[in-house]
């Protein structure tokens, strides 16, 4: 148990099985208390697994793009206008532990995905916005040529958008053409049983 009132922040941090701990940190004066911590770590089950299921897989990515990471960004219990879905990054390796790009992560092909509970807006305002067709998995998507971004309606509240990275892709619309030509879609997005779990397609990074 680590306190540091300056900051109000505190860590618990607990070993749950040989070599294996898991740690829960307080942000607010709210969850910084030693017994709502507690609770929590008393609430958690860190050996049992739920698969994270996502309503598209990718497993042709390059070799060099495993997936990162997954951050699911959602507070309903606060306010469901606080959803902001899930991002995905394909790349070496995660992000350094302080949010920033690590070594590892500069010079290097890396793609991101955000699926959002949201319907797709043409971008407004400021410079002019071209967009283009684009096919994404058989799907038809839209490719803003000003920020490099390509984006799929999946269905009424949902949609993914895509972003590329990499000295292997200096022209960027060829290469999601290539690269999102591999995307497959659930069977039904609007019914998560049928999302494939992530750990049947996706090949991981390590470090």
């Amino acid at each position: 148990w680590v306190e540091d009132q300056a900051k109000r922040t505190a860590t618990l941090t607990w070993q749950y099985a040989d070599d294996a701990w898991a740690t829960a940190k307080g942000m607010t004066s709210a969850t910084t208390e030693l017994d709502r911590l507690v609770e929590l770590a008393h609430a958690l089950q860190p050996t049992q697994r739920t698969p994270i299921r996502l309503p598209l897989s990718m497993p042709n990515l390059p070799a060099n793009m495993p997936l990162a990471e997954i951050d699911v960004d959602t507070s309903p219990l606060q306010d469901d206008g606080l959803d902001y879905g899930t991002r995905l990054e394909f790349a070496p390796c995660g992000m350094a532990e302080n949010g920033g790009v690590g070594d590892c992560r500069l010079d290097t092909d890396r793609m991101s995905v955000h699926i959002w509970p949201d319907d797709y807006r043409t971008p407004t305002g400021g410079r002019e916005h071209v967009i283009v067709a684009l096919s994404v998995g058989g799907r038809d998507g839209l490719y803003d040529e000003l920020i490099g971004e390509a984006a799929v309606q999946v269905q009424p509240g949902m949609h993914v958008e895509f972003e590329l990275f990499g000295p292997s892709y200096p022209d960027q619309r060829a290469g999601f053409e290539t690269i999102l030509a591999g995307v497959s879609w659930a069977a039904d997005p609007g019914n998560d049983a049928t999302w494939p779990a992530v750990t049947d397609w996706a090949k991981l990074a390590h470090g």
